[in-house]
C-alpha cells in the first residue's frame, strides 16, 4: 500500500495514509477524525477503508480501486464502486 502511495503521489509534500482508520473506533472518535481532516488537513489522504459510512461521509475527490491484478481503475465516487461491482 506505501508503494502504491508513492508511485501515486510522488511528489506530494503532505500524503496521509490511512488503513481501516475506523476499526476500533466509536462514533465519536469517527466523526472527530471526520472533522479533523475536512478542516484541519491540506495534504493528500490515502484511505484504505471497507467502512462505507466513512467513505460517504469522508466524501473524497478521487476514488481508486486497486484490484487483484494491481490495475488501478479510477471511480467517480464511493457508490459508482458500489454499483459496478455489486459490493
Amino acid at each position: 500500500r506505501v508503494a502504491m502511495a508513492l508511485v501515486t503521489f510522488p511528489t506530494c509534500p503532505q500524503l496521509l495514509s490511512m488503513d481501516e482508520p475506523t476499526n476500533h473506533l466509536d462514533m465519536s472518535s469517527i466523526d472527530a477524525l471526520l472533522l479533523a481532516l475536512k478542516t484541519s488537513y491540506t495534504g493528500a489522504v490515502l484511505v484504505i477503508s471497507h467502512d462505507v459510512h466513512f467513505l460517504h461521509a469522508f466524501h473524497p475527490d478521487t476514488v481508486l480501486w486497486l484490484t487483484k491484478r494491481g490495475e488501478v481503475k479510477p471511480l467517480n465516487d464511493v457508490d459508482d464502486f458500489l454499483n459496478k461491482y455489486r459490493v
